[in-house]
Protein backbone atom coordinates (compact mmCIF):
# COMPACT_ATOMS: atom_id res chain seq x y z
CA UNK A 1 0.00 0.00 0.00
CA UNK A 2 1.51 3.42 -0.52
CA UNK A 3 2.56 5.67 2.09
CA UNK A 4 0.78 8.43 1.65
CA UNK A 5 -2.55 6.54 1.40
CA UNK A 6 -2.12 4.73 4.87
CA UNK A 7 -1.18 8.24 6.32
CA UNK A 8 -4.51 9.43 5.39
CA UNK A 9 -6.27 5.97 6.35
CA UNK A 10 -4.48 6.71 9.84
CA UNK A 11 -5.69 10.41 9.89
CA UNK A 12 -9.54 9.83 9.19
CA UNK A 13 -10.54 8.65 13.00
CA UNK A 14 -8.45 11.37 14.22
CA UNK A 15 -10.78 13.96 12.20
CA UNK A 16 -13.95 11.65 12.92
CA UNK A 17 -13.65 12.23 16.49
CA UNK A 18 -12.52 15.74 16.35
CA UNK A 19 -15.60 17.20 14.55
CA UNK A 20 -17.47 14.82 17.22
CA UNK A 21 -16.11 16.64 20.00
CA UNK A 22 -17.27 19.65 18.50
CA UNK A 23 -20.80 18.70 18.56
CA UNK A 24 -20.56 17.78 21.94
CA UNK A 25 -19.24 20.83 22.86
CA UNK A 26 -21.98 22.90 20.91
CA UNK A 27 -24.51 21.08 23.07
CA UNK A 28 -22.97 22.08 25.94
CA UNK A 29 -23.96 25.44 24.86
CA UNK A 30 -28.16 24.45 23.82
CA UNK A 31 -29.10 22.02 25.89
CA UNK A 32 -31.50 23.57 28.96
CA UNK A 33 -30.97 22.19 31.86
CA UNK A 34 -27.27 22.82 31.64
CA UNK A 35 -27.96 25.96 32.70
CA UNK A 36 -28.61 24.37 36.30
CA UNK A 37 -25.15 23.48 36.57
CA UNK A 38 -22.54 25.90 38.42
CA UNK A 39 -21.58 28.19 35.30
CA UNK A 40 -17.75 27.27 36.90
CA UNK A 41 -17.94 23.72 36.16
CA UNK A 42 -19.71 24.30 32.91
CA UNK A 43 -17.17 26.16 31.82
CA UNK A 44 -14.57 23.78 32.08
CA UNK A 45 -16.12 20.84 30.42
CA UNK A 46 -16.80 23.21 27.95
CA UNK A 47 -12.99 24.09 27.42
CA UNK A 48 -12.19 20.67 28.07
CA UNK A 49 -14.30 19.56 24.97
CA UNK A 50 -12.72 22.03 23.01
CA UNK A 51 -9.44 21.64 23.96
CA UNK A 52 -9.72 17.61 23.27
CA UNK A 53 -11.46 18.68 19.96
CA UNK A 54 -8.76 21.06 18.67
CA UNK A 55 -5.87 18.79 19.83
CA UNK A 56 -7.18 15.51 18.18
CA UNK A 57 -7.93 17.80 14.89
CA UNK A 58 -4.02 18.82 15.02
CA UNK A 59 -3.03 15.52 15.23
CA UNK A 60 -5.44 14.45 12.79
CA UNK A 61 -4.42 17.31 10.97
CA UNK A 62 -0.63 16.42 11.48
CA UNK A 63 -0.87 12.34 10.54
CA UNK A 64 -2.57 13.77 7.03
CA UNK A 65 0.06 16.37 5.67
CA UNK A 66 2.97 14.50 7.11
CA UNK A 67 3.80 12.09 4.27
CA UNK A 68 3.83 15.69 1.99
CA UNK A 69 6.35 17.20 4.04
CA UNK A 70 8.74 13.65 4.30
CA UNK A 71 9.23 14.70 0.72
Amino acid sequence: MNLALTYILAAIPYLISSFVSVIFALMFYTIPYLKKIKPKYLLVARMSFLGCSLLTFVIGFLTLITPYLLR
